[in-house]
């Protein structure tokens, strides 16, 4: 938030300096749009001055138990295809953030998440399609990378959306900057039941 407020008071300050009018200055609302992630698009020089003293706010997110993402302080459903809600999931579980190359060991709890999502039994197909989207000569996790960040990317500009999409990290990682205190899941027990399954297929690969 307080680095909105500096590009929004950065633009004002150009403003004073040039001794420009609105008619001759950039589209103030439409750069503090791009750079802050708020549509301002028309808005007055003196809309854009009024959030130099108004924070951002980073909406909550419910995931309910029938695996809806919702952002309720912004009234909206985040709508994704089964299987990309399934990645999104499995990465609001891991605030520490997954290495790519080391996804395959995310398999098992992946695969259960998108049993939950999908209701699907056909185990066989369904490992099929855990093997393709964790294997390491695929593109097929880059897909619904760009699946999930096209369903944030059409609610918001980049700068909201990047608290929620998943993102690419310097150290190889990828993971998702919302703040978890703001992520509830209506299920409880779902979380902590997925990540026994995946402590307890990992205690039996290390035997």
């Amino acid at each position: 938030p307080a680095e909105y407020r500096n590009i929004a008071g950065e633009l004002l300050e150009y403003v004073a300096e040039q001794d420009a009018s609105a008619d001759n200055v950039p589209d103030i609302p439409s750069i503090f749009s791009r750079d802050s992630g708020l549509d301002l698009s028309g808005a007055s020089l003196a809309a854009v001055r009024s959030l130099t003293e108004r924070p951002v706010v980073i909406s909550r997110m419910v995931v309910t138990s029938d695996f809806r993402i919702l952002l309720p302080d912004y009234d909206l459903e985040i709508g994704m295809a089964p299987l990309a809600k399934s990645v999104y999931i499995l990465y609001l579980l891991h605030p520490e953030n997954i290495m790519l190359g080391k996804l395959r060991d995310y398999r098992d709890e992946l695969h259960g998440i998108y049993r939950a999502v999908t209701g699907r039994s056909d185990h066989n197909i369904m490992m099929q399609i855990m093997a393709d989207l964790t294997g390491p000569f695929t593109d097929s996790i880059y897909m619904q990378f760009a699946w999930i960040r096209e369903a944030f990317h059409s609610k918001f500009t980049s700068g909201l959306a990047m608290h929620y999409r998943i993102n690419s990290l310097p150290d190889g990682c990828h993971g998702i900057g919302l703040d978890r205190t703001k992520l509830e899941f209506e299920d409880r027990d779902f979380p902590c039941t997925l990540l026994s399954r995946r402590s307890a297929a990992s205690g039996m690969g290390g035997q």
